[in-house]
């Protein structure tokens, strides 16, 4: 009698399941471990940010007190925080250095006491200015204005001085008459520093003594319209 036996070997090669997607208990940890990672770098990298933002406003603020500093060293005074600068001269139109009648504007309640203050300013920095020429400040062509500066912008004017202009067109305004370009509202402003002129520090061309700070033209903008 033959008795028959099955023979299992080891190697025997069991068909296989491939599996074609993730479980859901596998793509909910993974979501989970994805979500503990952000947690931890969301916070490190905002922090790195504002540690470099802070950092570049603490370097902005030592260059703005340094250039304070050497405009103090080279006029006697430090910029002031308000001034009225009038286009006119002495002889023409009023309102100029020496009479400003005009009602109470740019929240300035007595034109009279801030016009002697801007001119005693004036008379600290540049002891031989002459205030009977008519003067091109802001660059659109004509000498007719007063220009009243407060906070930034005073700033500005002082420590980056007279600037050269373009006006809508891309031409350059560099003259106290406006120069090449067409009159008008400048569109790109580029500080130019004060003339070495002890009489009239505030023309343009000539020798210049170079702008205390350097500012990036393309931050600089008019904020106001505080020509009238």
């Amino acid at each position: 009698m033959q008795v028959q036996t099955k023979i299992h070997r080891r190697n025997q090669q069991l068909p296989r399941q491939f599996r074609t997607a993730f479980s859901l208990v596998e793509l909910i940890i993974v979501i989970i471990i994805i979500a503990i990672l952000m947690a931890l770098l969301f916070p490190a990298i905002g922090s790195a940010i504002t540690g470099a933002q802070n950092a570049t406003v603490v370097a902005e603020i030592n260059d703005f007190e340094g250039a304070i500093a050497q405009f103090k060293l080279k006029y006697g005074v430090e910029p002031p925080s308000s001034i009225i600068l009038y286009e006119q001269g002495t002889s023409g139109t009023a309102p100029h250095w020496q009479t400003d009648t005009t009602s109470a504007l740019d929240g300035f309640p007595d034109r009279d006491l801030r016009r002697r203050q801007s001119l005693a300013f004036i008379r600290q920095a540049w002891p031989n200015f002459v205030f009977d020429i008519n003067r091109d400040f802001n660059g659109d062509g004509d000498a007719d204005d007063y220009l009243v500066l407060k906070g930034a912008e005073c700033l500005l004017f002082f420590l980056g001085g007279m600037s050269a202009t373009e006006d809508g067109a891309g031409n350059s305004i560099i003259n106290a008459n406006g120069g090449v370009g067409t009159p008008g509202p400048p569109g790109k402003w580029a500080p130019l520093g004060f003339s070495t002129n002890p009489q009239n520090p505030f023309a343009r061309g000539g020798n210049r003594v170079a702008p205390f700070i350097d500012f990036d033209s393309s931050r600089i903008v008019d904020v106001s319209d505080n020509a009238y």
